[in-house]
């Protein structure tokens, strides 16, 4: 699963589209310096969002 920003940058979100090596690292999304009250580093809810876009994907699958 790949992340695209508005720039065109890419960012892998998984292993299989980090392995590719085409992608920028998943955890090089999060800006320098910025706090959440909920860290995602292993980007869990961009990935969840993803699987809720795909039309085969059913909840508990992967």
């Amino acid at each position: 699963m790949v992340f695209t920003t508005e720039d065109g940058t890419q960012f892998a979100l998984n292993g299989t589209a980090e392995h590719t090596g085409r992608y920028q690292p998943g955890n090089q999304i999060y800006a320098p310096g910025v706090f959440s009250p909920n860290p995602d580093p292993d980007a869990t809810s961009l990935i969840g969002y993803g699987l809720s876009l795909c039309p085969h994907y059913r909840p508990g699958e992967f």
